[in-house]
């Protein structure tokens, strides 16, 4: 990527990589493809298999048996397009059965964005509006196209959406300070931590030590903000479930799978707090193509006594296959200009004749203002694309053609 201030890159990083880096996109776990009454190799996309039995359903008959829970577990390899499909498959046929009685709970946000979800569930926002007050690029950072379909979903359904995990100043306190060493005021903020669970504990431990994060500085200070995350999602949702709002309505959950892999995740931390059934389905990689496989992550697991899901939902693995484009310069973002502070050498803004220092004044009639402007506009643009930039030169002002190649 590029496109915005060192200063931007940087944060904008961190968010991710704090993120993602070890339960993420960028890594799928080696599990035991078995469950108490065989293996699943050879399983085949499309099979619904509950677990604790083995037989194979249909997808009415799963939406059957979870239509009587009141927390639904969806999880996701965040990078996939086809654990998305599912999980929009079983919202939709759940958003059918209860109309009016399904509200939508996602990892990918922030509950200090809840206004955002709120106005976006209400039709007020644009797509564009949403991801800039949501903090969509700065908080998460994946390519909106794998959650927009059931981002458009509650949207035309004015369906509730509940923003449900840690806001990024209560993380990066933990991860400075751990839990024993913040303020009282933000004590005050956490959730209640519950730190015991031996078996939670040794499968973070696991994937932990095949794919240490380097913002970590030891496991327990990593473990701290991973069990933050899920007690704030487990938080909100048994919270909201509570509410007047809620008290009539199921919640599905869609987070990443080893949020809710084995109930030690966000679905115990919630049954703790509010006892009601719950479900959980996990969208499983029946294979994985070999230009995927570099992204499997070897794990020594522990040994769990407990099904790791109710249901496996067998999906193929594919990506978005969307080439991002890039400009090729760096800038810094200050009172509402986006200055040039280096042109690549080679690249397409220094085919365009954009020099240090330039202001960038807009991208094909767009305003660009803030790192956010430019990062969203580009994200629309696919190679052999065309865009018009204006750029400010001194007292000039200067018209740029510009097209689009492949950042790969």
């Amino acid at each position: 990527m590029s496109g915005f201030s060192m200063v931007s890159m940087r944060s904008w990083i961190a968010g991710v990589v704090l993120m993602m880096a070890l339960f993420g996109c960028a890594t799928i776990p080696r599990f035991p493809r078995e469950n108490p009454y065989g293996t699943l190799e050879g399983a085949t996309v499309g099979e619904i298999v509950h677990v604790p039995t083995g037989i194979k359903v249909t997808k009415a008959q799963l939406l059957d048996v979870i239509s009587g829970s009141r927390i639904i577990y969806v999880g996701e390899t965040h990078d996939n397009v086809c654990a998305h499909q599912v999980q929009l498959e079983i919202f939709k046929g759940l958003a059918e059965r209860f109309p009016g009685k399904v509200a939508l709970g996602m990892e990918v946000f922030q509950r200090s964005y809840q206004e955002a979800m709120d106005q976006w569930s209400r039709g007020e926002l644009s797509e564009r509006e949403f991801l800039k007050r949501s903090g969509w690029y700065s908080n998460w950072g994946m390519d909106y196209g794998y959650y927009r379909a059931i981002l458009e979903y509650i949207r035309e359904g004015h369906i509730p959406l509940l923003a449900l995990n840690a806001s990024a100043e209560l993380v990066k306190e933990v991860r400075r300070h751990g839990l024993d060493g913040l303020s009282k005021d933000w004590q005050n903020r956490l959730p209640d931590m519950d730190l015991s669970d031996p078996h939670h504990r040794k499968l973070v431990e696991a994937f932990y030590q095949a794919h240490p994060p380097t913002s970590a500085k030891s496991f327990d200070a990593f473990y701290q903000v991973y069990v933050l995350w899920d007690e704030t999602m487990a938080e909100t949702v048994a919270n909201y479930l509570a509410t007047e709002e809620g008290r009539h309505k199921k919640v599905v959950v869609l987070a990443g799978g080893n949020h809710i892999r084995y109930g030690f995740g966000i679905p115990r931390r919630a049954f703790r707090r509010l006892p009601v059934a719950y479900t959980i389905v996990l969208p499983m990689e029946a294979s994985i193509p070999e230009d995927k496989k570099d992204r499997l992550m070897e794990v020594n697991l522990p040994d769990i006594p407990l099904a790791p899901a109710d249901f496996y939902w067998m999906v193929a693995y594919k990506d978005l296959k969307r080439k991002r484009v890039r400009l090729g310069l760096m800038f810094e973002e200050s009172n509402g200009n986006l200055k040039v502070t280096k042109v690549v050498d080679g690249s397409l803004a220094a085919a365009a004749g954009v020099q240090p220092g330039d202001i960038l004044v807009s991208l094909d009639g767009e305003g660009l203002s803030e790192f956010f402007d430019l990062l969203y506009l580009l994200s629309q643009k696919r190679p052999g694309d065309v865009g018009r930039l204006v750029i400010q030169r001194g007292n000039e002002s200067l018209e740029m053609t510009l097209r689009f190649k492949s950042s790969q």
